[in-house]
Order: C-alpha cells, then structure tokens, then sequence
C-alpha cells in the first residue's frame, strides 16, 4: 500500500512539474521587447511610444548601437545604460528627456551619442571621459548649459559638440 501511494504521489508531482514548466516556458518564449540577439547587435527601438527604457536591453553588452529615438522618454536614461561596455551609438533624439545619466561616462567605445530634441538642460562632466567620442549632438536642446559644455569640451577637443 505504501509503494502505491509514493507511486500516485511521484506521478502527481512530476505532473504539476511539467505543468509549471510549460507555462512558464510559453511566458518566457517571447521576450517583451524584441532584441536582436545577435553578436554586437543594433538594438531599434525608436518610435514604439517608451516612456521608459526595458531593462532587459540594458543587459545586452554585446549591443553596440543602441536607438531610442522618437519616444516619450523622460527624465534621464537609466544609470545601467553603463552596462553597455562596447555601445558604440546612441540615439535618444527626439523624446522629452531632461538629463542625461553621469554613467554614460563610462562607455569607453560610444563614438556618436544624439540627444537632439529633447529638453536637456545640465550636462554630466563624465561626457569628458568619452575619449573616443566623435559627435554629441544636442541641438534642439534650447536650456542646454553652455558652462558645462565649456567644462566638457577640453577634455575630449576631437569631438564635435553641435548646438543650437
């Protein structure tokens, strides 16, 4: 009687067990964001009305451009855009953002960043530590800080500042 019982209790465990992990598998079939998952992928999510950007892109460290741009961004991007070790591109142009993160400073490889056309205002010093950076574009940003820019810009000469 006993083996009968652990018999019906095993096979109304393991039952349950592949239950569970079908749903959970048909849960995490598809991410919630599309990412391009392959090596050193262009990540594209301009125009899709974000008001904020999923976390789940900010752990792709294989990215190396990453596109925002026409969305309904606000405030600053996250400080785990930092993750993005080998980002080459950025756009955030075209969003309501106000800032942008000090961590950005840490991604040694980013080339282009755009943050035209948003409502910028104060600029972290950590844009200096860009070495490779060629072009930040941050026309349309009509409060950007001169000050700051001026703090900025001889400690990466080689980069093109373009403003209003």
């Amino acid at each position: 009687m006993k083996n009968a019982i652990i018999v019906v209790l095993v096979v109304v465990i393991g039952a349950l067990g592949a239950l569970l992990f079908t749903q959970n598998l048909g849960k995490n079939s598809e991410p919630s964001t599309p990412v391009n998952e392959n090596s050193n992928s262009a990540l594209d999510l301009s125009g899709k009305g974000l008001v904020e950007v999923p976390k789940n892109i900010l752990d792709d460290n294989s990215a190396i451009s990453l596109d925002v741009s026409n969305n309904n961004l606000t405030g600053a991007l996250p400080a785990e855009i930092r993750k993005l070790t080998n980002l080459e591109t950025l756009n955030a142009a075209n969003n309501k953002m106000t800032g942008i993160p000090a961590e950005i400073g840490q991604l040694s490889k980013l080339r282009i960043a755009n943050f035209a056309n948003n409502n910028i205002s104060g600029l972290p010093l950590e844009i200096g530590n860009l070495k490779n950076l060629e072009t930040l574009d941050l026309r349309g940003n009509p409060n950007v800080s001169k000050f700051d820019i001026s703090q900025i810009q001889p400690k990466i000469p080689n980069t093109k500042i373009l403003i209003d």
